[in-house]
C-alpha cells in the first residue's frame, strides 16, 4: 500500500469514528454535520470496528467536500441548536408544581 492509500485510509478510520460516535450520542446532529441522511446516520451508528476498518480501507475518501460557504460559519445557527437540544421528559403527572420547584399551580394560581 502506498503513502497516500495508507494515509486515506487512517483518515477515513478517523473520520468514520467520530461520524458513528457522534450518530449514536445524537442521529439529528450527526445528520446536520456531516450532511447526511437519516439511513446512513443509522447504519454507521450500528457499524462494528471491523466494519468501520473494512470501509476506511475501500481506497477511497470517505469524507465527502459539499460546497465550501463564502464565509465559514465560526457557530451554529440558533434554529440549529434549538433542533438539536434535547427535549426534556414531562414531569409525571403525580408531581405538584411544588415538587417540580414551579411557583405556579398546575391549574395556574401561585402554589402554597
Amino acid at each position: 500500500m502506498n503513502a497516500i492509500n495508507r494515509d486515506l485510509t487512517t483518515i477515513n478510520f478517523q473520520f468514520l469514528m467520530l461520524v458513528r460516535e457522534c450518530a449514536k450520542r445524537n442521529i439529528l446532529e450527526a445528520i446536520w454535520r456531516f450532511r447526511m441522511d437519516k439511513s446512513d446516520a443509522e447504519r454507521i451508528s450500528d457499524m462494528s470496528l471491523d466494519q468501520i476498518q473494512d470501509l476506511a480501507a475501500c481506497g477511497r475518501s470517505t469524507l465527502a467536500i459539499s460546497p465550501l460557504p463564502e464565509t465559514p460559519a465560526h457557530h451554529i445557527p440558533a434554529n440549529v441548536v434549538a433542533a438539536l437540544l434535547p427535549i426534556p421528559e414531562a414531569p409525571s403527572s403525580e408531581r405538584t408544581s411544588e415538587d417540580a420547584g414551579l411557583p405556579f399551580s398546575a391549574n395556574g394560581g401561585h402554589a402554597e
